[in-house]
Protein backbone atom coordinates (compact mmCIF):
# COMPACT_ATOMS: atom_id res chain seq x y z
CA UNK A 1 0.00 0.00 0.00
CA UNK A 2 1.14 3.80 -0.88
CA UNK A 3 1.20 6.34 1.59
CA UNK A 4 -2.22 8.01 1.74
CA UNK A 5 -3.03 11.24 2.68
CA UNK A 6 -5.77 11.71 5.86
CA UNK A 7 -8.87 11.97 3.57
CA UNK A 8 -7.81 8.80 1.29
CA UNK A 9 -7.15 6.51 4.40
CA UNK A 10 -10.67 8.31 5.72
CA UNK A 11 -12.25 6.91 2.69
CA UNK A 12 -10.45 3.53 2.34
CA UNK A 13 -11.41 2.46 6.40
CA UNK A 14 -15.02 3.84 5.81
CA UNK A 15 -14.63 7.16 8.55
CA UNK A 16 -14.32 10.65 8.80
CA UNK A 17 -11.59 12.56 8.51
CA UNK A 18 -11.83 13.72 12.16
CA UNK A 19 -12.28 10.48 13.50
CA UNK A 20 -8.62 9.67 12.41
CA UNK A 21 -7.74 13.21 14.37
CA UNK A 22 -8.92 11.71 17.63
CA UNK A 23 -7.67 8.44 17.22
CA UNK A 24 -4.10 11.01 17.00
CA UNK A 25 -5.57 13.01 19.80
CA UNK A 26 -6.07 9.81 22.59
CA UNK A 27 -2.62 8.66 21.21
CA UNK A 28 -3.63 5.92 19.09
CA UNK A 29 -2.23 7.17 16.23
CA UNK A 30 1.04 8.70 15.23
CA UNK A 31 1.44 9.13 11.21
CA UNK A 32 4.06 10.60 9.60
CA UNK A 33 4.45 13.43 8.03
CA UNK A 34 5.39 14.45 4.65
CA UNK A 35 7.78 17.45 3.34
CA UNK A 36 4.78 20.00 2.74
CA UNK A 37 3.81 19.24 6.96
CA UNK A 38 0.24 16.81 5.33
CA UNK A 39 -0.18 13.76 7.47
CA UNK A 40 0.86 10.53 5.80
CA UNK A 41 -0.84 6.73 6.86
CA UNK A 42 1.31 3.65 5.92
CA UNK A 43 0.65 0.06 6.00
CA UNK A 44 1.12 0.18 9.85
CA UNK A 45 -1.20 3.17 10.61
CA UNK A 46 -3.95 1.21 8.36
CA UNK A 47 -3.25 -2.14 10.46
CA UNK A 48 -3.70 0.04 13.33
CA UNK A 49 -7.14 1.99 12.48
CA UNK A 50 -8.60 -1.71 11.42
CA UNK A 51 -7.57 -2.78 14.89
CA UNK A 52 -9.16 0.40 16.70
CA UNK A 53 -12.20 -0.34 14.31
CA UNK A 54 -12.56 -3.90 15.22
CA UNK A 55 -12.47 -3.18 19.07
CA UNK A 56 -14.55 -0.02 18.94
CA UNK A 57 -17.28 -2.78 17.05
CA UNK A 58 -16.88 -4.68 20.32
CA UNK A 59 -17.39 -2.13 22.62
CA UNK A 60 -13.85 -0.89 23.69
CA UNK A 61 -13.16 3.07 24.32
CA UNK A 62 -10.23 4.58 23.28
CA UNK A 63 -8.55 4.39 26.36
CA UNK A 64 -9.04 0.39 26.57
CA UNK A 65 -7.42 0.23 23.03
CA UNK A 66 -4.74 2.22 23.72
CA UNK A 67 -3.85 0.34 26.52
CA UNK A 68 -4.11 -3.14 25.18
CA UNK A 69 -1.98 -1.69 22.24
CA UNK A 70 0.90 -0.59 24.71
CA UNK A 71 0.40 -3.84 26.26
CA UNK A 72 0.91 -5.54 22.76
CA UNK A 73 4.60 -4.91 23.01
CA UNK A 74 4.98 -6.24 26.03
CA UNK A 75 5.89 -9.76 27.20
CA UNK A 76 2.24 -9.54 29.15
CA UNK A 77 0.22 -9.12 26.52
CA UNK A 78 -1.58 -11.86 25.83
CA UNK A 79 -2.72 -12.40 29.76
CA UNK A 80 -3.99 -8.23 29.89
CA UNK A 81 -6.05 -8.48 26.91
CA UNK A 82 -7.54 -11.82 27.83
CA UNK A 83 -8.54 -10.13 30.87
CA UNK A 84 -9.75 -7.09 28.98
CA UNK A 85 -12.13 -9.47 27.26
CA UNK A 86 -13.56 -10.96 30.20
CA UNK A 87 -13.97 -7.42 31.53
CA UNK A 88 -16.06 -6.69 28.57
CA UNK A 89 -17.74 -9.45 28.42
CA UNK A 90 -18.99 -9.04 31.79
CA UNK A 91 -19.82 -5.54 30.94
CA UNK A 92 -21.61 -6.51 28.01
CA UNK A 93 -23.73 -9.30 30.15
CA UNK A 94 -25.09 -6.54 31.97
CA UNK A 95 -26.50 -4.74 29.24
CA UNK A 96 -28.09 -7.78 28.04
CA UNK A 97 -30.16 -8.25 31.15
CA UNK A 98 -30.79 -4.31 31.35
CA UNK A 99 -31.84 -5.20 27.50
CA UNK A 100 -34.12 -8.37 28.67
CA UNK A 101 -35.87 -6.12 31.27
CA UNK A 102 -36.67 -3.49 29.25
CA UNK A 103 -37.72 -6.00 26.40
CA UNK A 104 -40.21 -7.39 29.59
CA UNK A 105 -41.45 -4.24 30.20
CA UNK A 106 -42.21 -2.95 26.51
CA UNK A 107 -44.00 -5.88 25.97
CA UNK A 108 -46.16 -5.33 28.84
CA UNK A 109 -46.76 -1.83 27.47
CA UNK A 110 -47.57 -3.02 24.27
CA UNK A 111 -50.30 -5.53 25.91
CA UNK A 112 -51.47 -2.84 28.10
CA UNK A 113 -52.06 -0.29 25.56
CA UNK A 114 -53.82 -2.18 23.08
CA UNK A 115 -54.31 0.45 20.55
CA UNK A 116 -57.92 1.57 21.61
CA UNK A 117 -58.09 5.22 21.23
CA UNK A 118 -61.00 4.76 23.37
CA UNK A 119 -59.38 3.73 25.97
CA UNK A 120 -57.10 5.41 28.87
CA UNK A 121 -53.17 4.15 28.76
CA UNK A 122 -52.55 2.63 32.31
CA UNK A 123 -49.50 2.99 31.42
CA UNK A 124 -49.19 6.89 30.84
CA UNK A 125 -51.38 6.84 33.74
CA UNK A 126 -48.54 5.01 36.20
CA UNK A 127 -45.82 7.35 34.27
CA UNK A 128 -47.60 10.48 34.84
CA UNK A 129 -48.37 9.85 38.66
CA UNK A 130 -44.73 9.04 39.34
CA UNK A 131 -44.07 11.68 37.55
CA UNK A 132 -46.35 14.04 39.62
CA UNK A 133 -45.15 12.24 43.08
CA UNK A 134 -41.98 13.20 42.27
CA UNK A 135 -42.54 16.88 41.50
CA UNK A 136 -44.52 16.69 44.62
CA UNK A 137 -41.62 15.25 46.56
CA UNK A 138 -39.59 17.58 45.34
CA UNK A 139 -41.37 20.79 46.15
CA UNK A 140 -42.05 19.46 49.68
CA UNK A 141 -38.34 18.92 50.58
CA UNK A 142 -37.53 22.24 48.77
CA UNK A 143 -35.82 21.28 46.02
CA UNK A 144 -33.14 19.01 48.07
CA UNK A 145 -32.91 14.84 47.43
Amino acid sequence: MKLMKRGQIAVELGIGRDTLLVWEQAGLLSPGRNDAGHRMYGDLCFARCRFIQASQALGFTLEKIKRVLEYSETTHAKEFVRLEALTRLEEISVEIDQMKESRAVLLEIIKICDGDPTCECEFMNYLFSHIKHEAHLNIVQGGKR
